[in-house]
C-alpha cells in the first residue's frame, strides 16, 4: 500500500491500542517514550524470528509425518528396523509436537496482541466455556464478538469441549470447537468485527490452524470492508487446508487491502473464516485458529 492511500485511510474506532505486558509511558517525558518504542520494537523483532524458525520446523515435522504415515499404511517401502507399528508409533509423536508448536505460538501470538486484535478475537473463540452439542441458528451469536453463519437449508450443532490438541493447551487456547453439518449450504462461516487501525497500513499476514475434519476442509479467510451507499466488498486473503492426515496448517503472504480511502471508516471491518462445506455435509473439530497482521 503507497503512503497516499495510507493517508487517505479512514481513522479506525477506539484511539491507540495499548500492547499486554507493555505499560505505557508518560507522554510528556521523551525519553520514556524512547525506550518503551525500543521495548516494544524489541518483542516484535523477537516475535517474528520466533515465528520464522516455528514455520520451517512445521514444514519438516509435516515431512516426517506424512513419509512415516506412508510407510505405516503400506504406501512406501518400510525399509530395515521400521516395521508398521514402530511407524505409526511415529506418526503420532511427530504429529503431537507439531501440535505443541501450534499451541506455543498460539500463546506467543496471544500475548504479543492487543485487546480487539484479530488474535485477541481467536483467542477468546477458542476459550468459550464447554457446552454440550446443541443446534444452532444462521447468523446466531455463539460467543462474545464472535457469530457462525450459513444458508437455512442447512442444520448445524455445535460442541465445546475441551481442547483435542493431543499436548497440553496453551491457557488462551482452553476449548476445542466441533461442528457437525447437515443438509446443503453454499458457505459456513465464523465472523467478528476488527478495529480499521489494525488492518490499514498492514502489508502482510500469517495464519495458522489445528483440528481434525472428516474430509479435506479449506479454510478461507476474508474482510468485509463497508462501503459508504451500505454495500461491501469481500477480501479473501489467504486460505488453510487441513485433512485427516494433516491436521495442522499454516500460510502467510501481503494482505493486498484494498484503497481504504472507498470505504466508510465508521463502520468496523468484519473478519469472517469462510469453511468450505462439501455436499454431503461436515463434521469438523477445531481446535486453533490464529492469525496475525504486520
Amino acid at each position: 500500500m503507497d503512503s497516499a492511500s495510507r493517508n487517505t485511510a479512514p481513522a479506525g474506532p477506539g484511539g491507540a491500542r495499548r500492547e499486554p505486558g507493555i505499560s505505557a509511558p508518560d507522554a510528556a517525558d521523551p525519553e520514556d517514550l524512547f525506550v518503551h518504542l525500543l521495548r516494544k520494537d524489541r518483542l516484535i523483532l523477537e516475535l517474528k524470528e520466533a515465528l520464522a524458525e516455528r514455520d520451517g520446523r512445521i514444514v519438516e515435522l509435516e515431512r516426517t509425518v506424512a513419509d512415516a504415515r506412508r510407510r505405516a499404511t503400506g504406501g512406501g517401502p518400510a525399509g530395515p528396523g521400521m516395521p508398521s507399528a514402530y511407524a505409526r508409533m511415529l506418526s503420532d509423536r511427530v504429529a503431537a509436537l507439531a501440535g505443541r508448536l501450534a499451541a506455543l505460538e498460539a500463546d506467543l501470538l496471544t500475548a504479543a496482541a492487543a485487546p480487539g486484535s484479530a488474535q485477541h478475537r481467536l483467542a477468546m473463540l477458542f476459550a468459550t466455556p464447554h457446552a454440550e452439542g446443541r443446534t444452532v441458528q444462521p447468523q446466531e451469536k455463539i460467543c462474545r464478538f464472535w457469530n457462525i453463519g450459513f444458508e437455512p437449508t442447512a442444520s448445524v450443532r455445535l460442541t465445546v469441549r475441551p481442547n483435542g490438541i493431543e499436548v497440553p493447551a496453551p491457557d488462551s487456547y482452553g476449548s476445542s470447537i466441533e461442528v457437525i453439518l447437515s443438509g446443503q449450504t453454499r458457505w459456513l462461516t465464523f465472523g467478528t468485527t476488527l478495529a480499521w487501525d489494525e488492518i490499514v497500513d498492514a502489508e502482510d499476514f500469517d495464519a495458522a490452524a489445528a483440528g481434525e475434519p472428516d474430509r479435506s476442509l479449506d479454510i478461507y479467510l476474508c474482510l468485509r470492508l463497508w462501503q459508504s451507499d451500505g454495500g461491501f466488498v469481500q477480501h479473501f486473503f489467504g486460505g488453510l487446508k487441513l485433512d485427516p492426515q494433516s491436521r495442522q496448517a499454516g500460510t502467510s503472504g501481503p494482505l493486498n487491502l484494498p484503497d481504504p480511502a472507498m470505504f466508510d471508516g465508521a463502520r468496523a471491518p468484519v473478519l469472517l473464516l469462510f469453511l468450505s462445506p462439501p455436499q454431503d455435509g461436515l463434521q469438523v473439530r477445531l481446535d486453533h485458529i490464529s492469525l496475525s497482521f504486520r
